[in-house]
């Protein structure tokens, strides 16, 4: 009876930390910013990364409402199959754009404005790069927590 016990207690604790992980891909592990600006990609991981959970939503605005901002191109990658980067076994610089399940914008901040991240929808294995500007159908402002994160990792957010 004693040894039953122990395996439903088992099993409900699996459950329960599998439960707990899912809970994870709330956000991305791994954000990729490339492209110009940048001289080589930035990456955010670990908690920093789920500064895109308020951000991850449809939204009505569209590129054509950015033509004239400047952007940096964002790759976002869902899911455990990314942890041995996440988990430094493999080096950050291994991944590509391509190999993401998410793309992004981050439109630059202008005199008057705030930045605005515009993605398209969040999937755990790789999609390809967008072609058509209204596949970025996600996003909206960037909150001023996940602004304050970006300068820390040296990601821009103004037009200069």
């Amino acid at each position: 009876m004693r040894m039953a016990a122990r395996f439903v207690l088992a099993a409900i604790s699996v459950a329960c930390w599998t439960a707990t992980n899912e809970a994870m891909f709330i956000s991305p592990r791994i954000i990729m910013f490339y492209g110009e600006p940048l001289r080589a990609p930035i990456y955010i991981t670990g908690e920093h990364s789920r500064m895109f959970h308020d951000i991850e939503d449809p939204t009505e605005l569209r590129v054509s409402g950015f033509s004239n901002r400047r952007f940096i191109k964002v790759a976002m990658f869902w899911g455990t199959q990314w942890d041995p980067y996440y988990f430094g076994k493999l080096p950050l610089k291994g991944l590509t754009p391509d190999m993401a399940g998410q793309h992004g914008r981050l439109y630059l901040a202008d005199r008057e404005g705030m930045p605005f991240l515009l993605q398209t929808v969040p999937r755990l294995k790789p999609v390809p790069l967008p072609t058509d500007p209204n596949d970025f159908s996600w996003g909206g402002p960037v909150p001023s927590e996940a602004v304050s994160l970006f300068k820390y990792y040296g990601v821009p957010t103004r037009i200069q």
